[in-house]
């Protein structure tokens, strides 16, 4: 949202073989903090009715952390957002748009 504060990115790529490799940086976020990473996939699963739990970050006493995690690709998904959420604190990306090779 304009205006928002930035807490770092996710990087989203395809292995062409059905796999989503997610690196996320979480920088100034809470510190020393696990955050849970989940990935939403539409169409298809959008709303998952459980979003996929790719896995953890945790992060130092600055609040920095990187993870590099990955998922199976549900079937005709094309866009793809990330969350980490520790208690309260919800960080989101914004949906990427992603060619799947191998549909």
């Amino acid at each position: 949202a304009a205006g928002a504060p930035t807490f770092g990115f996710a990087i989203l790529n395809t292995t062409g073989k059905k796999v989503l490799n997610i690196n996320v940086v979480l920088k100034g976020a809470l510190p020393n903090a696990t955050y849970d990473v989940w990935v939403n996939q539409d169409p298809g699963a959008c709303p998952l009715a459980a979003p996929t739990k790719a896995g953890a970050v945790h992060t130092n006493a600055l609040g920095n952390g990187t993870g590099h995690l990955r998922i199976s690709v549900v079937i005709g998904a094309q866009h793809f957002w990330v969350s980490a959420v520790s208690g309260a604190s919800v960080l989101r990306t914004r949906a990427a748009t992603l060619t799947i090779k191998g549909k």
